[in-house]
Formats: C-alpha cells, structure tokens, sequence
C-alpha cells in the first residue's frame, strides 16, 4: 500500500506474478470469502482429513507428481508444482496459519463486508477543494459518490477493502477491468490517537480528474502499482490492443505460497508421509519445498552471529523472498518464480539522492531492503525472521527485548551506552535512537532498517537527519554533536561512513576522486553503497578506471548495477569495451539494463548477434507493462537508439495515449524528430507538451534549442533560462543556457551567469571549467584568477583542471 508521489519514472511496482491462478479482479462473480478462522470437531477433523486426501491425489493426476521434486536452487521445481491455497496449509500447520490469519498479510486485500470493512460508510461526508465525497451502503453494498474520470459526481461501488492498520484504502472499478485505489482513506488508529476519521492522502493538493494522481489515474491503478505485492500469484494479464486487463490471483490477500512458493508439491510429499507414515522413506529431502528457509532460532547460529567478525553481504532466501514487496523496484516479467530469486524478476532501486539521504538515510517511501542491506546487521547474517515472526509479522519482542536476543542487556542498556544517565523516558527504546522513522501516507510511521549510530555530526556536514533532534526539537544539530563528541571524545563513527564519499561525487567537490576511490576499495562498504557511488560518478570516473572494470565483475549485483550505470556517460564503443560481459550476467535484471545502456547504431554484426537476447528481454518486460507510459518510453528509448525510428514514434505516443501530460514523452518525440530533420514535427511536439506540461524544464529546454535552431535565438535562450530557473540543480540547463550566450556573443552575460552560479554551488567543477575555458578563448585569462585556486585543488587527480591551468599565463 502507497501513496504514490509526483515523478516521471516508475515508482514501487510490486511483486511480480506466478502461473495463472483461480482469482479474477473485477468479476461481478468473484464471491472469495474473507479470511477467517474455520472451526474444526471431531467429525469435521476427518473429513477435512478425507479432503486433504483428495486434493493430494488429485494435485498427484493433475500436475504429474508422482516423481520426487527439485529443491528451490533447480529451476524446474515450478514447472512440478502448482498453487494449492492457505487452508491446504492449516492441517499440518496449525500455529503458523492461526498467527497468519491476524497478521497484515491477511488483511492485505479482502472483499467487503461488514468484518472487513473498518471506515464508516453511514452516509459521512468528506469535502476538500470545493468537491464533497460520501460514504455510503445500500442493500450491502458499499458505495463511494465522488468525482469519476471526466470530473461529473458518481457513485462507484467499492470492490476491495486493502490494508487494515494504520489505515485502509478501498478499490473501485472503472472500465477496461480496472481496479482504483480511492484516495480518501480511513484512519483506523484509535480516536486518541487521531485516528476514526476519512482524510485525503495528498493533503493541500487540489487534485482534480485531469490529474495523473487523481483515484482515476495511471498512477492509482491496482493491477499495475499494487496488485503484486497485496494477493497472491498474480497476473497483471493487460491486453494492449484493447486496453484492458484480466488480472488474476491465486488468493485475494498475501498467503502461505507468496513466501513459500507453490504448495502442490510439498503437499503431495506430506500426503505420501502420512500414507506410509511406518514405511516411508523421502527421496525429495527438499520436501516438495519450492523455496525452502532455514530455520532461524538456532542457538549456534545465532552465536555465529554475535561473535563472527566476517562481512560477508549475501542475501539469505528469506531476505530475497520478503525484498520481493520489501522493496522499491521495478518489475521486470509477468511471471514471477520463486526459486529463480529476486534478480531475475525485479530491478533493485539504488540510493538515488530522491529516494535517500546522501548518507542512505530513508527520505522517500522506500521500505526495507536497501536499508537493511546498508546495515552491520545484514553483513553479519542477521534474516528478517530474527526480529520478526514471518506469520503474524509482529515483532518477537517488544521494542528492547527484540534487540537484546543479541545485544547484551548490561551493556547496551546501561548509561555508559546510552548516555542518557537514566533520563531516558521508559517509552524511548533501541529503535528510537537506532532506526529513525519517517511517516508516509499521512499516518503510518515506518522506521529505518540501515541500524545506524546517530550522527548529528553529519547533520552540520552532510545536511542529513539525525535521530537526537527527533526528541530534542529544540536543539540544534550543533549541541547534538557538541554532546556525542564530549561523551565519547571524538565524533560518533558507525558502520555506514560512505556518505562523505557520495556527497563528494554528486557535487564533485576537491577529493572526490580519492574518496570515491577508498570506499570501492574499503571491503566493509556495502556493495549497495558502492553501486550507489558509482552509479553518480560520471564525471569522475576517468580517475578510477581499474576500479570501475572491478566493480563490473563483482560478485554482488548492487555493485555490478551501479558501475554499469556509471559507463552511460562514456561513447558507446567504450560502454561496450568495458560492459558487453553483463548481456550474459546470470541476472535478468543486468542483462536488460546492460541492453539498454548498448543498445545503439553502428555496431557490429557479432555485437548485435550478441545484443539480441538480451534486447528480447527488455522488449518482453515493454510488452508486459505496456499499460505504463514510462515502459514505453523506455521501449521507445531503445528503439531510437537502435534506428529504428517508426518503431520508436509508436512507441511514444503509445505513453502519450496512456497519459496525455505526460512530458518526458513530448520531448522525446521532439528529440527524435529533431534527428530526422523535421523541424515542424519538432515545433508541434513542443507545441503540444507546453500545453500540457507548462512548467516542464525538460520541454522549456528542448523548445529553447529548437527555437535557436531555427534562428530565434533571444527567444530560445529566454526559453533555456526558464529551463535553469524551474530545474536549477540540473547542470545541463545551467550549462545550456551558459553556452548558448556565450555562442550568440553575449560573453560578458555568460560570465557573469556562470560567476553566479559558481557562488552558489562552489565545487561545481564542470561549471568552472566551462568558465575557464570561455575566458581562455576570449582572451579573457584574467577574470579567472579568482577562480585558479578551484582549479588547482581538483588538478592533482583530473587531467582537465591540468590542462586548463597550463592555459593560463604564468
């Protein structure tokens, strides 16, 4: 569940589907019954026996399982085994299914009724923006009138109730078998804490129907953004041609072989066992498990972990089955199979500068796994199952205890640790100090799983949060800092220190290199981190070529992702030269990636031979997702680079056609114009996308060049420098709109911008070294002596600041 923001590219996009199932969204005939626990006597118990029997027998004719099956590292588990539903699971395990049916997996989507239903639908009232929306039930149905896609008030029975705590959304049907989250949710809190109330998930936003965000949107759709990771087994099913869907689930809400993959085959094995109980000897030591976890509570384990002193950064089966949801990604097949793991489905997110803080800090909603893979704890082995019971997904313990399975009790919990000479409120624990939170979606606090030490110090330097000024609001960052520094003699440390190091890249500030350089070398940077830094490392990149080449081979795909990434800044023969190795990488996610960033013109006939299955891959997961408008930009991406220019045209229209305002898709399709010569095509586009997309930097940019294309520069360059001012961290205006007076002889202008920009953002090397070079060809060598002492601090490891000093008279 998510409140989807503002942005051009995918957001979270849930786990992908299994093998069609019995589920149907949108079916007036769908009567799946809510979750429940059924009630069993004496004669009950033996027909519930009779007819697990049967089931068996029947999952041994239909699926063919008479033979033993694979474990989870075989691939052709699946093809064996199909999916048998919750209750199939409760004979044998009771205590689990009985911890499942309370837990939010259960409730993760269910019908409505009157025990799933939480908000109050007697006829309450919610007005925002001068539109009024009622909640309402007449003859059992629940009914929501509100504003529909072409803005007029209708009533829209509710076909789903998703989520129970702390909140709960409902879906409503529109054509085309669509299924819409609603934005007013109902605040399920306590009315103590708040909560008892319907409130908007975008509060002080108008929203109206012609926006992409309003309940009727793309970006509100359940089958695409949500459906994956609330049933199970799901098929998105979208027909392109007729722009609909025939979603498909095995179970409605988040059940035993979501996690565990399908049950048929393990129930076969356990039938046979029960069969020939005296008997029987098992050849399948897997059990019949398409995914299989290791059992965690094992004293000797747990010892490894406390006393190991080894980073090891692998991924347990059970941190790839939860990062699956967990996780902010992108889906990349339509058919998700649990053995082949999470690489071969999903493409991780890294820790981008709009999702994280620069030191990894959680900024927007991301969930769990790349936080958690930041973390000591997951270095040492730590599972999720350690904390968290996978059943009812409650803690084990309660906000210490929990912690203190590993963390001696009279060492951490004492004030020599804490500091807090016994001041410490007794509702303040571990987690407050160690996993900060942040709320999403109005009301649901969610907390930080990097497990990091509070770093006020990184506050003053960095421009991060830190979790002191959480309790101590009236203080600032300083004092916080002033007191660690006096309990412990020096700044705190803690294990995440690439932050300075990603700071540097992204503002490619004096030392980045040999900054960069320490953390891809440092052996307790987590591979995440290290993918992350180099993911942002373009213009540094020329200073660590043995390290870039390393990290394409690592073993940890964060890693491989990131430095794959890093080469797009590079000319394509080069990308090639360093990165055609991934087109064969053992995870689909960097075999389409790496056909993405190779894809281009003039290649060889053996690197196209080589391309190509690869290519497959990416135009398959376009096909799948070709409901989404960035899918098809991405597609439309691939097949411009390629050439293929009709292709390509489809392509973005096709994004058009699904969101009309989407702006990415205008400029693009100018771009491609541009590159065929039809300055007219060009001019439309642009004409077109600024109609809809009036505060576009990217469009004002594109009809700016245009514009000086065709002999209009005044009015092209006015149109670059509303570029910069609605973008001005994006250098490519700045710089566009540097160069562009410079180029029409507006020398002294084009100084004058850059100057000011330089004193805004200091350690901006490309901007000072546009500026440098300007003055060196105008003769103008003078006017850089304010600057030549930049220059010098970035001249011992960047050959170009050399360069330009030697240009400067002596």
């Amino acid at each position: 569940m998510s409140r989807i923001r503002r942005r051009s590219r995918p957001i979270h996009i849930p786990r992908a589907p299994g093998p069609l199932g019995d589920g149907r969204a949108g079916s007036t005939a769908d009567t799946l019954p809510p979750v429940s626990k059924p009630g069993f006597g004496p004669w009950a118990s033996l027909l519930a026996l009779g007819l697990l029997l049967l089931i068996a027998a029947l999952a041994f004719h239909w699926f063919g399982l008479e033979r033993g099956t694979q474990t989870a590292t075989e691939p052709a588990a699946l093809s064996v085994a199909g999916y048998v539903g919750a209750d199939s699971c409760a004979a044998c395990h009771r205590p689990e299914y009985d911890r499942w049916q309370q837990s939010h997996h259960a409730a993760a989507m269910l019908p409505p009724d009157p025990q799933n239903v939480l908000g109050d639908f007697r006829d309450a009232e919610y007005a925002q923006y001068g539109r009024r929306t009622n909640f309402l039930r007449h003859n059992g149905q629940y009914l929501i009138r509100t504003d529909g896609p072409d803005g007029r008030t209708a009533e829209f029975p509710v076909r789903y109730v998703f989520g129970r705590a702390p909140l709960q959304q409902y879906l409503l049907q529109l054509p085309g078998e669509r299924l819409q989250a609603f934005s007013i949710a109902w605040d399920s809190r306590d009315a103590p804490e708040g909560g008892q109330r319907w409130f908007h998930l975008y509060p002080g936003e108008n929203i109206d129907s012609r926006d992409p965000l309003h309940w009727t949107g793309p970006y509100q759709n359940w089958n695409f953004m949500c459906a994956d990771c609330h049933s199970t087994n799901v098929r998105h099913n979208y027909d392109a041609q007729h722009d609909r869907f025939d979603t498909r689930w095995s179970e409605v809400n988040v059940a035993c072989e979501a996690c565990h993959g399908p049950g048929s085959a393990h129930l076969a094995w356990a039938e046979k066992r029960q069969r020939f109980w005296k008997r029987w000897r098992s050849e399948d030591p897997g059990r019949g498990l398409v995914v299989r976890f290791e059992h965690t509570a094992d004293p000797g384990r747990r010892a490894s972990i406390i006393n190991g002193r080894t980073l090891r950064f692998s991924e347990d089966a059970q941190i790839r089955a939860c990062a699956v949801c967990h996780s902010r990604r992108t889906a990349l097949t339509n058919e998700f199979l649990p053995e082949e793991g999470y690489d071969q489905h999903y493409l991780a997110a890294l820790l981008s500068d709009d999702l994280y803080f620069v030191d990894g800090q959680i900024k927007d909603e991301v969930y769990e796994y790349n936080s958690f893979r930041q973390s000591k704890m997951f270095a040492r082995g730590v599972v999720c199952s350690d904390c968290h019971d996978p059943h009812s997904t409650s803690l084990r313990g309660d906000r210490n205890t929990v912690c203190l399975q590993c963390h001696q009790a009279a060492r951490y919990e004492a004030s020599t640790h804490h500091h807090h000479n016994g001041k410490v409120p007794s509702a303040v624990g571990c987690v407050d100090c160690h996993m900060p939170q942040r709320t999403y979606m109005v009301v649901d606090p969610r907390r930080d799983h990097s497990f990091r030490v509070p770093r006020p110090d990184l506050t003053e330097h960095l421009g991060v949060p830190n979790t002191c000024q959480q309790c101590h609001r009236d203080k600032p960052a300083l004092w916080a800092a002033d007191q660690v520094k006096r309990w412990l003699g020096r700044d705190a440390a803690g294990f995440q220190h690439f932050g300075t190091a990603l700071q540097a890249v992204r503002t490619t500030a004096p030392g980045a290199e040999a900054l960069l350089r320490a953390a891809l070398n440092d052996p307790t940077t987590p591979p995440i981190a290290k993918g992350s830094l180099l993911e942002d490392a373009g213009a540094v990149l020329s200073a660590i070529p043995d390290a870039l080449r390393r990290s394409l081979h690592s073993e940890f795909v964060p890693e491989r992702l990131g430095a794959l990434r890093a080469t797009q800044v590079m000319p394509l023969s080069q990308r090639w030269n360093l990165a055609d190795h991934l087109l064969a990488d053992s995870q689909r996610a960097l075999r389409i990636e790496a056909a993405r960033l190779l894809a281009g013109t003039g290649l060889t006939s053996e690197q196209s031979r080589q391309l190509e299955p690869a290519l497959q891959e990416l135009r398959t997961a376009a096909g799948i997702y070709a409901s989404r408008p960035e899918w098809r930009m991405i597609a439309g991406g691939v097949e411009a680079a390629l050439g293929h220019s009709t292709q390509a045209v489809e392509q973005y229209q096709a994004a058009l056609a699904i969101q009309p305002g989407f702006a990415p898709a205008y400029a693009n399709l100018a771009d491609l114009y541009r590159a065929l010569g039809q300055e007219d095509k060009v001019r439309e586009m642009l004409s077109q996308g600024l109609s809809a997309a009036p505060n576009d930097a990217g469009l004002h940019y594109a009809h700016g060049l245009h514009l000086v294309r065709v002999g209009r520069t005044p009015a092209g360059l006015a149109e670059i420098k509303r570029a910069a001012e609605l973008a001005p961290d994006d250098d490519r205006y700045t710089y566009g709109y540097a160069v562009g007076l410079y180029s029409s002889r507006n020398k002294k202008p084009a100084f004058d911008f850059l100057a000011a920009h330089l004193r805004a953002h200091p350690n901006d090397r490309e901007a000072l070294y546009l500026l440098a070079q300007m003055a060196i060809e105008s003769g103008r060598q003078a006017t850089l002596a304010p600057y030549r002492s930049r220059l010098e601090q970035f001249a011992e490891e960047d050959a170009r600041a050399r360069q330009l000093i030697e240009a400067l008279p002596h």
